[in-house]
């Protein structure tokens, strides 16, 4: 960090590891930016079903959110897209999800992924066993750039051989500052 409080380009490179070329162009957001938007909604009562899949690469589940938890910029329509934030500005944004996982006996497999209709720069995927008899979170976060009109949501896979529940689920979408050159 720089002495007026702004990110330097080292501090930066840690967080984002080998995406080092893209932070040197990255503009960081500056206070007063009028820029400054982001959105995240909820899943909460009642879960969503999430049907069995062969293998972790089968086709995921869009987790449809039912709660605004805020909206600073129209990003969210939970009538018409409840399981997505879409971008009304160009630049380079934070994504980050969770998706808790109902109890169950089983050990098989449980897969959550943000994913974006725009260029991922540190994308966040998560696979594990399921613990039997205990809740299952997985915790996600992404760096994505988007244009006015593309989106990120969260999607969910798992191989129980049956029906599996999502008890809750957030996705938060925060602008950073405008879009880098890619």
């Amino acid at each position: 960090m720089r002495r007026d409080g702004q990110p330097t380009f080292a501090s930066a490179a840690k967080v984002l590891g080998n995406h080092a070329e893209r932070v040197r162009r990255l503009e960081f957001r500056k206070p007063g930016d009028p820029a400054a938007v982001g959105a995240a909604i909820y899943l909460g009562t009642p879960a969503q079903t999430i049907p069995s899949s062969a293998d972790e690469f089968g086709s995921n589940t869009a987790i449809e959110h039912n709660f605004t938890i805020y909206d600073m910029d129209s990003m969210v329509d939970l009538g018409t897209h409840p399981e997505r934030i879409t971008a009304t500005r160009a630049g380079i944004y934070i994504a980050t999800a969770s998706a808790v996982w109902d109890i169950h006996t089983d050990t098989t497999f449980r897969y959550a992924a943000i994913f974006s209709t725009g260029a991922v720069i540190g994308g966040s995927a998560d696979l594990r066993a399921n613990i039997s008899g205990h809740v299952i979170n997985q915790p996600l976060a992404s760096l994505v750039v988007l244009q006015p009109g593309e989106y990120v949501w969260l999607g969910v896979i798992q191989g129980a051989g049956s029906d599996r529940d999502i008890g809750a689920a957030h996705l938060a979408l925060e602008r950073l500052g405008r879009a880098p050159a890619l």
